[in-house]
Formats: C-alpha cells, sequence, structure tokens
C-alpha cells in the first residue's frame, strides 16, 4: 500500500446501524475503519482509504468523496 496517496475520512458520530453501513463500503472498497465506541450505541473514528501503486490519486479522491457523501446522508437521516 502507498500510504503517501491514502485518505483519512473522519466520522463524527455514527450509531450501529450507520457504522455497519460504513463497515460495508469500506469492505467493497478495501478500505480500513478505526472506530471507538464511546457510548452504549455511539461511535466515532475514522475510515482509512488506501491507495494502491495501480491507482492514481484521482480514484482515491472519488472514493473519498463518495464516502463522505454516505457519511452525510446518513447524518441527515
Amino acid at each position: 500500500m502507498n500510504d503517501l496517496a491514502s485518505i483519512d475520512v473522519r466520522i463524527e458520530y455514527a450509531n450501529m446501524a450507520k457504522m455497519n453501513k460504513i463497515r460495508a463500503w469500506a469492505r467493497k472498497n478495501g478500505a480500513t475503519v478505526n472506530v471507538q465506541r464511546y457510548a452504549r450505541d455511539a461511535y466515532e473514528g475514522s475510515v482509512k482509504i488506501h491507495s494502491p501503486w495501480n491507482e492514481g490519486r484521482g480514484i482515491v479522491d472519488g472514493k473519498a468523496a463518495e464516502l463522505r457523501a454516505l457519511i452525510r446522508d446518513l447524518k441527515a437521516g
């Protein structure tokens, strides 16, 4: 993995249902989820989107934008 082009996306708050959706997205896109539970049904942390050597920075930026939109939609819903 090339950490120079990897991107961290912050998760400020998510309940279990939202975390399941974020984890599913991460599995599909080869990302790593690092969260901590700070209340009974409350999580915070980040998702690291890795940039393999054969993917350009634009692809990683697109994945980050897609994840940020998913988190924004989950927050609104």
